[in-house]
């Protein structure tokens, strides 16, 4: 009995030692620097992932406050990095921000062609087709956003509009 008492007196100093020790190697590894760990495919991957990630949160606080030259450069890294359909969108809205209409239309194309079942990405492909004046495209767009997103009732109001300026200029053109 006194070997058993004995034993469970020793077995918390052994987990003490074995916490201690998982302790400091996690520190060691956070606080060592990763580059002279050799860059396995998963582990690029990884980075770049998370650096697109970071580029893409820091052009978001940018837009956000206005700043979208600055805005764009950030999106355009994280373009780089990783593209997705959700980069080429704000990249897509960044630029018509900064009345590079062509541009923006070609960013937000890229992002319909990537995602097609993202009503966003149809809905700023639709705006970007109307500031270039491509009415007719941009109701084709705006249509396929709602077939995506049926209950979305600001995409009926623009959608709406769209249909409105077209008939307008029907109107116009028959005049």
């Amino acid at each position: 009995q006194d070997l058993m008492m004995k034993s469970f007196r020793v077995a918390p100093q052994r987990r003490r030692k074995r916490l201690a020790a998982a302790t400091a190697f996690f520190a060691a590894s956070e606080s060592r620097d990763d580059d002279d760990v050799p860059a396995t495919p998963s582990r690029r991957r990884l980075r770049a992932e998370s650096s697109a990630a970071a580029r893409q949160a820091q052009g978001n606080d940018l837009a956000e406050a206005g700043d979208f030259a600055a805005a764009l450069r950030h999106f355009d890294a994280a373009i780089a990095l990783e593209p997705t359909a959700a980069r080429f969108e704000l990249r897509a809205q960044t630029l018509a921000a900064l009345d590079r209409d062509f541009e923006a239309t070609k960013a937000a194309e890229a992002a319909a062609d990537l995602a097609p079942s993202w009503a966003d990405g149809h809905v700023t492909l639709a705006r970007c087709r109307l500031n270039l004046g491509e009415v007719d495209a941009a109701a084709a767009s705006f249509r396929r956003a709602a077939d995506l997103d049926p209950g979305n009732d600001v995409l009926r109001l623009e959608m709406r509009a769209c249909d409105d300026l077209r008939r307008q200029l029907t109107d116009a053109r028959a005049a």
